[in-house]
């Protein structure tokens, strides 16, 4: 499951419009048909940021939690890059005026063999 980390959001973006980058980026990795990743299974998170100073002006996204795969190939994995970078500079070019640089990056696939994970179901209070 792709995890997608967008730094330099400004504090007074609506989250309406929020949701909105949210989907669009769920919906352009999803179409990365190499991958065949479920719009559902991307996430997408945009942490806020301790100093709050120059946001807006950068915007970065961190594409990771990919497992290793022989169809994830670096011709895949680049079209997967670009397709967040181009949700980013149109969300830039229409919302953040102040953008002057926008950049995705993936970091470093991992082995399946290295995430552990389980599926809480719903848990009722006591």
């Amino acid at each position: 499951m792709p995890i997608i980390r967008v730094s330099g959001i400004p504090d007074r973006t609506n989250p309406v419009i929020l949701v909105g980058l949210m989907a669009m980026i769920q919906l352009a990795v999803a179409n990365v048909e190499p991958l065949d990743i479920p719009v559902t299974d991307v996430s997408v998170f945009f942490p806020k940021d301790q100093l709050k100073a120059g946001l807006g002006e950068e915007l970065i996204a961190q594409i990771e939690g990919l497992y290793k795969k022989p169809e994830r190939t670096p011709e895949v994995l680049k079209q997967l890059q670009v397709a967040v970078y181009e949700c980013l500079v149109a969300f830039a070019l229409t919302q953040v005026q102040e953008c002057t640089y926008v950049e995705a990056m993936i970091m470093p696939m991992i082995e399946p063999a290295d995430c552990t994970c389980h599926v809480l179901g719903k848990r009722s209070s006591p």
